[in-house]
């Protein structure tokens, strides 16, 4: 469990990074949205966006990859391999961020719900298959592999609704 809580909060700065930048973005984007056009704008921020976020959970990886049992001790050699499933779902979950606001920007909260009992059915399912392959590890597959169907989800959410709306580029 220990692996677990410095694992997590390890993480949680790629979370922190993530809200961030969908605070700064978030009233341009809600600019867009208003005017009835910056799907394309969107969509790019959404991508440079991902690159970022996802280059900065594997390097937080790679550090704890080259320092965990300098850092926290010998008991927590391994830490990495946590750290990067974790990471990578954080990642994923503040790209949900810019699509997860464009569903609310539309009233599409029904969605969002919908979405987040999918993602929670998945990480049980995807944690218990993979604990006799992977043990302790599996956990952190399942959060990260729910927390990648969410901002696919989104997306396809958000782009059906730009398309009825007649978003423009």
């Amino acid at each position: 469990m220990g692996l677990y809580t410095v694992a997590y909060n390890i993480s949680s700065f790629v979370e922190k990074v993530n809200r961030a930048l969908r605070n700064a973005y978030a009233p341009t984007m809600l600019q867009y949205l208003k005017g009835g056009h910056g799907k394309n704008k969107i969509i790019n921020f959404t991508i440079l966006f991902t690159v970022f976020v996802l280059l900065l959970a594997i390097a937080i990886t790679m550090v704890c990859y080259y320092f965990d049992y300098i850092i926290f001790g010998e008991s927590y050699k391994g830490i990495w391999k946590i750290v990067l499933f974790i990471s990578l779902g954080f990642a994923f979950i503040g790209i949900y961020g810019t699509f997860g606001s464009a569903l609310e920007y539309y009233k599409l909260t029904n969605k969002k719900a919908k979405i987040s009992i999918y993602s929670a059915i998945i990480n049980i399912s995807v944690s218990l298959s993979l604990i006799p392959l992977f043990g302790y590890i599996a956990p952190a597959i399942g959060t990260m592999a729910s927390l990648f169907v969410i901002p696919v989800a989104a997306y396809i959410y958000i782009s059906k609704e730009f398309k009825e709306r007649e978003v423009l580029d």
